[in-house]
């Protein structure tokens, strides 16, 4: 599983004295984070490749702003020299605008009416990848809830119940400009690993 943040990350943002003890710990509280940042954003943070085929019919679903399809990939933080846009056997990704954080290609109604578009693209992040800052900070900042909702002994307090749902509504507003929630998309009738 690609980390987002690593354990020392957590340790300097928490002020924690120690990772010795605590590592097994803060690792399972760092894959809940990155799982519930997975999930609000619709996608995988590990690296992958995908094949989607997208039906651009007019008649069908009437996804059309501003005279392009929007194909809402199923994955964003996709890796953008990867993209091949296809009608048939014609490659027409020179016709379209990638939006690769928020995994969205745009095809003018002009080349797709009334076809399929297959779309095929390599995603997520390979160790070394530059993780966007935005997202470092919604997981680091979610950690502290992670670790609050999967700690029966820590549950009990009373006090951090407060802190930790800031931290979790912190967490949450700094991906919010980042969400996936797009009006008029056209998502994938066909996927394929």
């Amino acid at each position: 599983m690609f980390r987002v943040i690593t354990p020392e990350d957590v340790q300097i943002k928490m002020a924690l004295p120690q990772l010795e003890g605590a590592r097994p710990v803060v690792e399972e509280a760092i894959t809940a984070a990155q799982k519930r940042m997975e999930a609000e954003l619709g996608t995988l943070f590990d690296h992958g490749t995908l094949t989607e085929v997208y039906n651009c019919d007019l008649s069908v679903n009437g996804m059309v702003a501003d005279g392009y399809f929007r194909l809402m990939l199923s994955r964003c933080f996709v890796i953008e020299n990867t993209v091949v846009v296809t009608i048939g056997d014609t490659d027409v990704t020179a016709d379209c605008i990638i939006k690769p954080l928020r995994g969205l290609v745009y095809i003018h109604e002009d080349v797709a009416t009334d076809v399929d578009v297959t779309v095929t693209y390599e995603y997520g992040f390979v160790d070394g990848d530059a993780v966007p800052d935005w997202l470092r900070e919604a997981v680091i900042s979610y950690v502290p809830a992670a670790f609050y909702m999967g700690n029966p002994d820590v549950r009990q307090d009373a006090s951090a119940a407060e802190v930790i749902k800031q931290a979790a509504a912190h967490s949450l507003s700094v991906l919010a400009p980042h969400s996936r929630k797009v009006n008029l998309v056209v998502r994938p009738k066909f996927m394929a690993d």
